[in-house]
């Protein structure tokens, strides 16, 4: 058998080339294809898992929440000064007679402030920090701290 396949391969030089060009052409374009299906693949499920920052929340003036409303209370003895800890207190009360589900504190420093680590409590029982980052400004969407009911 190897002796005939030789035998054919010499015979017809110009055909062998030819066949063997095509092979690589063929290989190549078929090894390109799948390339950038598998690249634009993984572009596109990249894409599809990035954080995806939505802005739906409910406005405390609407119908939904007329009875919330949210206070800050900020414990300075005077004007502050760089380096000085604040203690700021913020309430939600729920003037309504239905109660608010799903509520979600949502609260940044203003600049120049900065969050203190490990400085966030709930009713009395501190809240762990996520990632590094204030509880209720977390994540890539910066979503709050759902407070529950």
């Amino acid at each position: 058998m190897r002796s005939y396949v030789r035998r054919d391969l010499v015979r017809n030089p110009r055909r062998t080339l030819a066949s063997l060009a095509g092979i690589a052409l063929g290989v190549g374009l078929f090894s390109g294809v799948l390339f950038f299906v598998d690249a634009s693949a993984a572009a596109m499920t990249q894409r599809a898992v990035a954080p995806l920052s939505l802005d739906m929340q409910r406005v405390l003036s609407s119908p939904f929440g007329r009875g919330l409303s949210l206070s800050e209370h900020l414990a300075a003895p005077g004007p502050l000064t760089p380096g000085q800890e604040v203690l700021v207190t913020l309430t939600v009360h729920n003037e309504s007679t239905q109660p608010a589900n799903e509520v979600v504190v949502k609260d940044q420093p203003p600049p120049p402030m900065a969050y203190v680590p490990g400085s966030t409590s709930l009713g009395g029982g501190v809240i762990a920090d996520v990632e590094g980052r204030s509880p209720l400004d977390q994540g890539a969407a910066r979503t709050g701290l759902n407070i529950g009911r």
